[in-house]
């Protein structure tokens, strides 16, 4: 992160009264997006934690491949918003938010072929990658795979979000969602097991 230390210096040096007012205007977005960060452990953290506490280390693991496969197929709709990122910059977020849809058609219905690839390929998945042990695993995946379009939704609709500066809506929503969570986790996690956290993720 100091790579670019002198460069940055370098230009700021004649200007240190307009480099604090941005630094702290800065800070206090990033405070504000703060809270997001903690609803996204809340979602994809905390599971992990309530199912080893009510149903042991071994059923944790079934739902963390399952989980660790949905988590590496969101590759693809955040690679989607790097290059939209750069485009929104040059345009604004109202002029480019028609050309956003379009891509968002694409990039939708790609993952909802991918969500019916996992729900079919779900039994050859589990056993290539984690052996008959995580059988167990076919289920939660099948489940998760139901959230994969409505993910893809979200992660490509957070540019709007943070382009109109609307950095405490999008952190009390993605709080709130991981309150609920949580909260769904403790109803269906000691009934349920993995696929009750699954239901519970895809919900949230």
């Amino acid at each position: 992160s100091s790579a670019g230390a002198a460069t940055l210096i370098r230009h700021v040096r004649d200007r240190p009264q307009q480099t604090l007012f941005a630094t702290a205007a800065l800070l206090r977005d990033s405070l504000k997006l703060h809270l997001n960060a903690v609803g996204m452990l809340l979602v994809s953290g905390a599971v992990i934690l309530i199912l080893q506490y009510f149903r042991g280390p071994a059923e944790a693991a079934i739902f963390q491949l399952p989980l660790q496969l949905f988590l590496a197929t969101m590759l693809l709709p955040q690679a989607a918003l790097l290059v939209l990122q750069g485009r929104v910059a040059s345009r604004g977020p109202a002029e480019f938010w028609r050309e956003q849809r379009a891509i968002m058609v694409v990039v939708i219905a790609g993952m909802t072929v991918l969500a019916i690839a996992f729900w079919t390929l779900a039994p050859f998945l589990v056993r290539v990658l984690g052996g008959d042990e995580f059988a167990g695993s076919t289920k939660v995946l099948q489940v998760l795979a139901f959230g994969l379009p409505a993910a893809a939704f979200s992660t490509l609709m957070s540019i709007q979000w943070i382009t109109r500066g609307w950095f405490w809506q999008a952190s009390l929503l993605t709080l709130a969602m991981g309150l609920f969570n949580c909260s769904l986790n403790f109803l269906l996690i000691p009934g349920f097991g993995a696929v009750g956290a699954a239901v519970a993720f895809v919900l949230g």
